[in-house]
């Protein structure tokens, strides 16, 4: 009887995955391809992922591998624990034409970008923290059309007070220098929108604060500072979804430069919003920031407004 070796011996599982996608309106064959594996046998035993797309004029590449570093835990005190990890890799990214992107937020050619991604979660009990370290760059080899380099520290800290109340505070920092394409810029507001499920613009490109006042048309730049404040209560909760009510305030900046920026820079927004969230996977949030220091909506300060956003995380 014949037998054949895995792809790699000290595989514990493969994973293929294979998609083939038309586009009505371009009229575009795209495909998706994905493979994963683990490899025991190595130190901090990584998974190896693979996957390369095409679609509407547009071709990824991506190769990375996450490396689990354990557990945080301290004698005595079990209700005190978390966990780091690291991913690293780099993306090929290939921008052929604009013609069903949003030319505001993308631009045309090739870019080769490592990157390295840290995390670190704690569990307080009552007390919660994740910090997320984020180095890119954009490397000028293989014909590519960009050369820069870009830091991202994303910090979220939550406190419960009651059994059904969160208090919430982020703090979203980014800085970087070079020639980088629109697609990597820092945008005030991330979250996919409504607006963004339009065939013009359906990928918003992520890495960005959450100024929900600025949704509607979401200034961006190379360097972002922002603070996001929330009270959040929840008001029902059916396993595995919970519904909550939320009071924020945020503020916000995006200066040419950390070193010439000032106070009189930052822009601010409050309101009222709720959010269904399912399984840490999909979140769709109704938000009104009623109140915009610097409004982009041609609207007063203070007027009714609406942000939906849904976040899949699949």
């Amino acid at each position: 009887m014949d037998q054949y070796a895995p792809a790699f011996s000290a595989q514990s599982l493969d994973e293929w995955t294979i998609g083939l996608n038309y586009g009505l309106k371009s009229q575009t064959v795209g495909y998706d391809i994905s493979y994963s594996t683990s490899l025991l046998a190595l130190f901090f035993q990584p998974r190896i992922q693979f996957r390369s797309r095409d679609y509407f004029g547009l071709h990824e590449t991506t190769v990375s591998s996450e490396i689990y570093l354990g557990e945080i835990q301290y004698p005595l005190l079990h209700q005190i624990q978390g966990y780091k990890k690291i991913s690293f890799g780099a993306k090929y990214l290939n921008v052929r034409t604009l013609e069903f992107l949003n030319a505001d937020k993308w631009q045309r050619g090739k870019l080769l970008n490592p990157f390295i991604d840290i995390v670190n979660f704690h569990n307080w009990g009552n007390s919660r923290h994740i910090l997320r370290i984020n180095i890119s760059a954009g490397i000028p080899q293989f014909e590519t059309d960009y050369e820069y380099t870009k830091l991202v520290v994303d910090g979220l800290v939550k406190f419960r007070p009651t059994k059904k109340s969160w208090i919430y505070e982020r703090i979203f920092f980014g800085a970087s220098n070079g020639r980088m394409p629109r697609q990597r810029y820092f945008y005030f507001f991330g979250k996919n929108t409504l607006e963004n499920l339009s065939f013009e613009s359906f990928r918003l490109v992520k890495g960005a604060g959450d100024m929900r006042g600025y949704g509607a048309s979401s200034p961006k730049g190379k360097n972002i500072l922002t603070s996001n404040t929330e009270i959040r209560w929840s008001f029902a909760t059916v396993d595995p979804a919970i519904f909550d009510l939320i009071l924020f305030l945020d503020s916000g900046i995006i200066p040419e430069s950390f070193a010439k920026a000032s106070l009189n820079q930052f822009k601010y927004d409050a309101g009222i919003g709720a959010e269904f969230n399912a399984l840490e996977t999909i979140l769709i949030g109704i938000h009104s920031p009623f109140w915009v220091s610097h409004p982009v909506d041609k609207k007063d300060n203070f007027a009714m407004r609406w942000v939906l956003s849904v976040d899949l995380s699949l």
